[in-house]
């Protein structure tokens, strides 16, 4: 699904949203900043991503056991460079629950040509300079 977003601004459309329904279980919830979204609001996420040129890479992926996984994404456009990492459930084929790694802080690196703007308990934004 992240491959889709490559930086060009587009709308979510029907390969979006095949990859979006094939990947999120219906009862998905991705706990954000403290504010759980679930599938619906997650996908409004992902499509102002789409329409705004986001690019998404995923920059860890490490299973865990048969259902929870640690995996680390990098989210870029032209107002931010966002990494995060975090701890996912699966549910048969599909993401269940997405929800910030605890112990991710350390592991941020900033990229050359970026400061930090903003570092939380389980959040680290950084911007280009």
């Amino acid at each position: 699904m992240f491959t889709l977003f490559d930086g060009v601004p587009k709308p979510f459309d029907e390969e979006m949203n095949k990859a979006f329904e094939a990947l999120y279980h219906q009862d998905f919830v991705h706990n954000m900043d403290g504010e759980p979204l679930n599938k619906a609001q997650w996908r409004e996420r992902l499509n102002a991503f789409a329409e705004t040129g986001t690019r998404i890479f995923l920059l860890k992926f490490e299973p865990k056991d048969e259902v929870h996984f640690e995996a680390g994404i990098r989210v870029i456009n032209k107002n931010i460079d966002v990494v995060g990492y975090s701890r996912g459930t699966i549910s048969g084929s599909t993401l269940l629950k997405i929800e910030p790694h605890e112990d991710s802080k350390p592991s941020y690196d900033m990229m050359p040509g970026q400061k930090v703007v903003r570092v939380e308990e389980n959040t680290h934004i950084a911007i280009a300079q």
